[in-house]
């Protein structure tokens, strides 16, 4: 549920027990990710979710496949949308800084209106881990 591109191109390489499901970016995304994942001979005991909607998603349709969260399976988000806080486990999500993305978006626009130069390169911004209940240490 991670972009493979962007995992290749900061040279992170998968091991054999990483997998990445590829699915749209909603509730049924996350959902179908997780039939997916637990169609494998040994199913993972953690994802990350692209958003916090696919997370959501994915703790829906974990429960409806009898899976108790988070001691069978831990799900994080990323996001922080307001009702990550109301799942249920209440999820855990990055908390990515929205404003800050927009000042320098509008900062990197103002400078090309006036005919600046534009720096192509990422800019890393941080991001904050937000603690909640539907994650729990790894059994091993």
């Amino acid at each position: 549920m991670i972009n493979e591109l962007f995992l290749f191109s900061h040279n992170y390489r998968l091991s054999r027990t990483q997998v990445i499901i590829n699915s749209d970016f909603s509730y049924q995304g996350g959902a179908e990710g997780i039939k997916k994942l637990f169609a494998f001979t040994k199913p993972p005991s953690a994802i990350f979710c692209h958003n916090d909607i696919m997370a959501i998603g994915a703790i829906w349709q974990a429960k409806r496949m009898g899976l108790t969260l988070p001691r069978e399976l831990s799900i994080i988000g990323f996001g922080n949308l307001n009702f990550a806080q109301y799942s249920e486990p209440a999820l855990t999500t990055i908390e990515q800084p929205r404003f800050e993305i927009g000042r320098q978006a509008m900062l990197l626009l103002l400078a090309k209106i006036e005919g600046h130069g534009i720096d192509k390169n990422a800019k890393l911004l941080d991001c904050h881990l937000i603690i909640r209940d539907s994650v729990c240490p790894p059994k091993n």
